[in-house]
């Protein structure tokens, strides 16, 4: 991989470890244009959300999180993280309003897909006190229910069911995502399975055939590499036995290419075992040996401890990692430690870090985080260049915080 370094417009730049600038004051992200993939990792402090807009301008949401704070309580002395860009702004909301200004110009504003990984509040939303009850249904707007609430959504994906099994970490969340999906259906947007194996249909024409986005993961099925052909990597009994704790292990994983550039996006995938769980919802490692080297990846369940296993990060090796965080123990000590030991180590950023999380970790995360956070974008050229900016999540303006380009 090169690293080109470029002037930014206006002056008073700071390079951070020869990997990129800070931004000139009020410089603005620019525009998508054809034959660009943009990638988002949005801010909210309150859940997970990634907008993808495809070369040739299809739009893919991958997961709508918005927790509640009153039930993150439960949680404590672990500290929840600001609310982005201002307390009580609403997650969903927040994710449709960033999508409406970051979607291609001149195009209907919809969502083509909306990939909802698992049942967890910070992938779908939870119901909560500052939610707003829909009009067409019995459920609050949170998460995914409040982007559609904004704009359309023309197909609805999730991993399902399977078996009737549904290990929701919060019943009252996954009931109140169910009341929305049987609203969505009734507007004629019929929730739909995903398959581990299967090619999203997001592109036609030219770009068909440089971008691809397969699901490698769904459920308790993985693709085997070959075709769209996928095998189980545990039983129902399994789940069923394990019930609620089963529902990282559930998670859709995705991998997106675009020439040469890959991009992985897997949830909340667990790799590690620990006394309250089988080890078979270690589903890091078989995943990983179907995947192999990307460019750049998610990291799994935000960078905590339990995820992120060696044998994923050395068949993957990314060169960018992202950490979708917004909690005090996010992400994890041994998480750093394993990133670190890559060679070469890979540039980190995070959608939000707690001061005390860094001083905590020391040397090693200093060593590989940009100390900026807010939303990560990485927007990708046909020729393989690609940018990664920071943009501040304080506010609705789009300044760029950092930026660097890469090449693959």
């Amino acid at each position: 991989m090169h690293v080109r370094r470029r002037a930014l417009l206006g002056g008073g730049l700071a390079v951070l470890g020869g990997a990129g600038a800070l931004a000139a004051a009020q410089e603005r992200w620019s525009p998508w244009r054809s034959g660009l993939l943009d990638i988002h990792h949005i801010s909210t402090g309150r859940g997970n959300a990634t907008f993808v807009v495809t070369p040739g301008g299809a739009t893919l949401l991958i997961d709508a999180g918005e927790l509640d704070p009153a039930n993150f309580a439960r949680f404590a002395p672990l500290e929840l993280g600001p609310e982005r860009p201002w307390a009580g702004a609403g997650a969903g909301r927040t994710i449709a309003r960033y999508i409406a200004r970051h979607a291609p110009a001149g195009a209907p504003l919809r969502l083509d897909l909306a990939v909802l990984t698992h049942y967890h509040d910070d992938h779908i939303g939870a119901p909560h006190t500052g939610a707003p009850r829909a009009g067409d249904g019995d459920y609050l707007l949170s998460g995914v229910s409040a982007v559609a609430a904004a704009l359309p959504i023309r197909r609805l994906l999730d991993r399902g069911d399977e078996g009737g099994v549904a290990a929701a970490g919060d019943d009252a969340t996954y009931n109140n995502y169910l009341a929305f999906t049987r609203a969505a259906a009734r507007g004629g947007v019929e929730r739909e399975t995903l398959q581990a194996g299967q090619q999203l249909a997001l592109e036609v024409g030219p770009d068909a055939a440089t971008f691809s986005a397969r699901v490698v993961k769904s459920g308790r099925w993985v693709w085997t590499g070959r075709g769209d052909n996928a095998e189980p990597l545990f039983s129902v009994e399994d789940l069923r036995r394990a019930g609620r704790s089963a529902e990282n292990a559930l998670s859709t994983a995705l991998v997106l290419r675009y020439g040469r550039f890959s991009y992985f996006s897997g949830g909340d995938n667990s790799g590690l075992g620990s006394p309250e769980r089988e080890p078979w919802q270690d589903v890091e490692t078989p995943l990983a040996s179907i995947i192999g080297p990307v460019e750049a990846m998610a990291l799994d369940h935000h960078g905590n401890r339990d995820a992120n296993n060696g044998a994923l990060l050395d068949a993957l090796r990314p060169r960018l990692a992202i950490q979708q965080c917004w909690t005090s123990d996010q992400p994890g000590q041994e998480v750093v430690q394993r990133l670190a030991r890559l060679k070469p180590a890979p540039l980190v950023l995070a959608t939000q870090i707690f001061p005390s999380t860094l001083a905590a970790i020391g040397p090693p995360m200093r060593k590989l985080l940009i100390p900026q956070a807010g939303h990560i974008v990485i927007r990708v050229r046909p020729d393989g260049v690609y940018t990664v900016a920071v943009l501040g999540a304080c506010a609705e303006r789009g300044e760029i915080l950092w930026r660097t380009e890469r090449s693959v």
